[in-house]
């Protein structure tokens, strides 16, 4: 379980393109015509409107500045749910922090990468997964407790920079910049508004860059010469969203989260990028201002006399790119007091100013992502993959594996009068391989009517029929797991062999309408057809994840 491997593979090298050059499709909530704050003024005084949700356009501050604090480690799947009909398209989706963690795994920093991965068809999700929050939160149900128990096996603790007095004073002062900037701004309306939230549109673009496997791995990061590629303009369409999910939650978050209606794992922004042969689809919560002179900018708060170092560079410069935002505003101060006019910057500018390269950054990304390829290769399995502060090496664990051990583990301890509880991450997965399933489906049958009834063969007819049997399949196998994980022995008599079964309503419904979805599949597709389908699968069957 704990055996470890290095592994790396060389990334093809591809000719030198301009990687800042986009061109803005569509963008949602700028904030027009604001009013930048003057010399002297002080940003520690409590906006009147601090964490308003009155107008659309407080609605819209509040996310982009608190989303990140509430969002649940399945937020990932609330972008797949949406976009159902581009996963077929689409290698990675993630949201903008999950991507800016890989982009800066390199770098030497005081603080941990940890990005929870989920394979679904030939996708693979990336959600951050804040340890420290998990940590601190306490007692969970008994669902996270094999998680807890790994982390506590593994010296996971926590990392004291994200929760420092400087750190914790700065979001905090930032916050307050941009509800001040809000409230200063005598143009910009802000009508109270319905109680409906705000619309999510959609930023569509593409934007260059650079076997089975163990519970664990590791990848050396030892980047290998890459250059940029091009960025292009594409388009996609949204399907219909998931609804909240269910996550850890911290005792001192759940107040302020109660009476945001608004679901934070949603994103403002949503941008389809191409790294060279890989396709993303990343969120993303910028809040996006203007001028009449500069009608598209970001605002970033930095303290007096201090450059921007490569890891705020980093984060600015991707998020800019990702939402066609030219330039950032850079407003210094000392101790709260706004000490000068602010500063402007372009965002292909950035990178020099801040002290890195381009292709070094598209390389890692590209590294890292093949990385996950190769070693996170089981469907709907969920990976943890987690980088030590200053520590060199990339490891990725198997969870959906470590938790089903440590179910079987249990199921031997004779003084536990019951298991570990459910993975939670089992729903959303099973939920997902469902959807997907049926929307092959849906295609097969579309295109099954619209061929000709003369055409010999039905082969093209295939790929669509395979994609759904795959599906469905591993949405079974994965409530599977649930169902034993949700077995517990009768604690009047620990000898017993009638096991309670308390799997989730949720899972018991999944399950019946994907066993109903099977049925269909199976009564009415053709026998020779069914059959070249399950040859296909044959091949594809992990001996751990089979149901008969």
């Amino acid at each position: 379980m704990d055996e470890e491997g290095d592994k790396s593979e060389e990334v093809k090298t591809v000719g030198p393109e301009s990687m800042e050059k986009s061109i803005l499709l569509l963008k949602n909530g700028q904030l027009n015509d604001i009013a930048t704050l003057h010399e002297g003024f002080d940003l520690q005084r409590m906006p009147q409107n601090y964490l308003n949700k009155r107008s659309c356009i407080e609605k819209l501050i509040f996310h982009a500045t608190m989303s990140d604090a509430f969002k649940s480690p399945f937020s990932g799947f609330t972008i797949a749910n949406r976009f159902l009909r581009s996963m077929e398209s689409v290698d990675v989706i993630s949201g903008i922090r999950s991507l800016k963690a890989l982009a800066k795994i390199a770098t030497p920093s005081n603080r941990r990468t940890s990005v929870m991965v989920h394979r679904v068809g030939n996708t693979w999700l990336l959600d951050e997964f804040d340890t420290d929050s998990f940590l601190l939160a306490g007692e969970q149900s008994r669902d996270w407790h094999w998680l807890r128990k790994f982390l506590t096996k593994k010296n996971i603790f926590l990392c004291a920079e994200s929760f420092s007095r400087s750190t914790l004073i700065l979001r905090d002062l930032y916050i307050k910049f941009l509800y001040h900037t809000v409230n200063q701004s005598p143009h910009v309306d802000l009508q109270i508004s319905s109680d409906q939230p705000f619309d999510v549109k959609t930023l569509n673009k593409s934007l260059p860059a650079p076997s089975p496997n163990d519970s664990s791995s590791e990848l050396d990061l030892e980047p290998t010469e890459q250059n940029d590629g091009c960025s292009q303009l594409t388009s996609s369409s949204g399907d219909d969203a998931l609804p909240k999910s269910l996550g850890f939650h911290s005792p001192v978050k759940e107040n302020l989260k109660r009476s945001w209606a608004a679901n934070p794992d949603e994103f403002l922004h949503t941008a389809k990028w191409q790294l060279q042969d890989l396709s993303f689809l990343v969120g993303s919560d910028l809040a996006i201002f203007g001028t009449p002179k500069h009608p598209c900018i970001s605002l970033k708060l930095s303290p007096m006399h201090e450059s921007i170092n490569v890891l705020t560079g980093i984060d600015i410069w991707l998020e800019n790119i990702l939402n066609e935002v030219p330039e950032v505003a850079m407003c210094y101060h000392h101790e709260g007091i706004v000490m000068q006019e602010y500063e402007l910057y372009k965002t292909c500018d950035i990178p020099a100013i801040a002290g890195f390269e381009t292709k070094q950054i598209c390389r890692i990304v590209q590294n890292i992502i093949m990385f996950l390829k190769r070693n996170a290769t089981q469907e709907g399995h969920t990976y943890w993959l987690v980088k030590e502060p200053e520590c060199g090496l990339v490891k990725l664990y198997d969870l959906t594996t470590l938790c089903e051990n440590d179910r079987i583990v249990s199921e031997f301890d004779r003084n536990s009068e019951e298991s570990e509880g459910i993975n939670p991450f089992i729903l959303p997965v099973a939920t997902l391989c469902y959807r997907l399933a049926e929307l092959r489906w849906h295609e097969h049958r579309l295109e099954e009517n619209s061929a000709p009834a003369d055409v010999p063969g039905t082969d093209q007819l295939a790929p669509n029929l395979t994609d759904a049997l795959r599906l469905v399949r591993n949405c079974l196998n994965v409530i599977n797991l649930a169902e034993r994980g949700g077995v517990t022995r009768n604690p009047a008599n620990l000898t017993s062999t009638e096991p309670r079964q308390t799997i989730p309503p949720a899972l018991d419904n999944l399950k019946t309408r994907a066993v109903l979805l099977l049925c269909r599949l199976y009564l009415s597709t053709p026998h020779s057809l069914l059959s070249r389908c399950i040859e296909v699968l044959q091949t594809d069957i992990e001996p751990c994840f089979g149901v008969s």
